[in-house]
């Protein structure tokens, strides 16, 4: 992973609560390093698992107590945190937290480096996903919130002749969508112009059509 400080960001996500990050042993520098940028934007880790696996469970001396220990604080972590991210090669227990995640009171989840057609669970409108963990950060460069009001602008494609979202998506669609083609705009210039419900501009209704959101500065 590169300097996860984002260029031409120096904000950084601001406090939304606590954070759960899942990952093989073989991500832990991808863990440590998303960590260190997450609470250094104010948010809470809300179990560092590879501080307390390192601590407890050296070698031989992990009794089976102490991994029964880890497990049941690690579930909680993932149920209950605002946001859960997946990183590397999501293993069997990753896979757990992440159930326990979509099952739990989590408000946002992000999987980095997976395929969506190995898992329903990876489904466009279920989880966020990204192709790395830089794209991670882009993804939280400004403010993320609970209820999907991201100040980071983004954009959406739209119908050219009405401008609206829900045009393009065959909702609503316009007297002239079948030749007008599609134009991509900002949403925050969207927003402004007020043609139609906001949250049909929302990154939770573009993760569901089109599978991903396409930030930009």
């Amino acid at each position: 992973m590169s300097d996860v400080t984002a260029p031409g960001c120096h904000e950084g996500v601001q406090e939304i609560g606590t954070f759960y990050i899942a990952s093989s042993r073989d991500g832990l520098a991808d863990v440590e390093k998303l960590s260190m940028y997450l609470m250094s934007r104010g948010m809470r880790n809300a179990f560092p698992w590879p501080v307390h696996f390192a601590h407890r469970c050296s070698g031989a001396t992990c009794g089976i107590r102490d991994r029964i220990d880890l497990a049941r604080r690690e579930l909680v972590a993932a149920s209950k945190c605002d946001l859960f991210i997946g990183v590397a090669r999501l293993g069997k227990g990753s896979h757990v937290e992440l159930g326990a995640a979509l099952a739990g009171q989590t408000k946002r989840i992000i999987l980095a480096g997976v395929d969506r057609e190995d898992s329903l669970f990876y489904a466009r409108g279920v989880v966020e996903v990204v192709a790395t963990v830089d794209d991670v950060v882009r993804a939280l460069e400004v403010r993320a919130t609970p209820a999907d009001a991201l100040t980071a602008d983004y954009l959406v494609t739209v119908c050219a002749a009405c401008r609206r979202a829900s045009c393009w998506h065959g909702e609503l669609m316009c007297e002239r969508a079948r030749d007008a083609g599609t134009v991509d705009v900002r949403a925050s210039v969207l927003r402004a112009e007020n043609r139609e419900h906001p949250d049909n501009l929302s990154t939770t209704k573009l993760q569901s059509t089109c599978g991903s959101v396409r930030y930009v500065a």
